[in-house]
């Protein structure tokens, strides 16, 4: 049974869960920005030029969440090891998305659509991993504050048998 947490603590987890909600919407951007990528491949006539606007793009997008993850995450502890997870998932995915598009510019051409696919399974992977991660401290919030509601009728009829 969990420890009862103080009004503080209660609002940290709050907060911890709006900064996964957010961090859920820029996991559905990047999925949005991969999206529009492989609408660009389509449209490109040299293999080479595409690959190459798209791991800027990638590259681009990718170090605007690394920044934006670590601005809002900020002083939240609740929220600190998911944003780290997902940070070095985040680099880990573009490191090997590098190799991998290094090896499509040598010859592998059909190599990009797989990416493509991979890094929207991922983005869909982890979207709802957040949520479930979400809807676990929505479940224990409202544990929480059940409890906390409780206490106070208590409080209140303690306090009408002594008043």
């Amino acid at each position: 049974m969990p420890e009862e947490i103080t009004v503080r603590e209660a609002v940290q987890i709050l907060s911890g869960v709006s900064q996964q909600l957010r961090s859920a919407k820029r996991l559905e951007e990047a999925l949005k920005v991969g999206l529009a990528i492989e609408e660009t491949v389509k449209t490109k006539t040299s293999e080479k030029d595409v690959l190459e606007v798209q791991i800027s793009e990638l590259h681009t997008r990718l170090s605007e969440l690394e920044d934006e993850v670590e601005k809002e995450e900020k002083g939240v502890k609740v929220s600190l090891d998911v944003s780290s997870a997902l940070v070095s998932a985040a680099q880990e995915k573009a490191r090997n998305a590098e190799i991998e598009t290094e090896a499509v510019m040598k010859g592998f051409e059909a190599t990009s659509a797989n990416l493509l696919r991979e890094l929207a399974a991922s983005a869909e992977k982890r979207q709802v991993e957040l949520n479930n991660k979400i809807i676990e401290r929505e479940e224990y919030l409202k544990t929480v504050t059940d409890k906390i509601e409780a206490a106070n009728a208590e409080l209140a009829s303690i306090k009408e048998r002594l008043g």
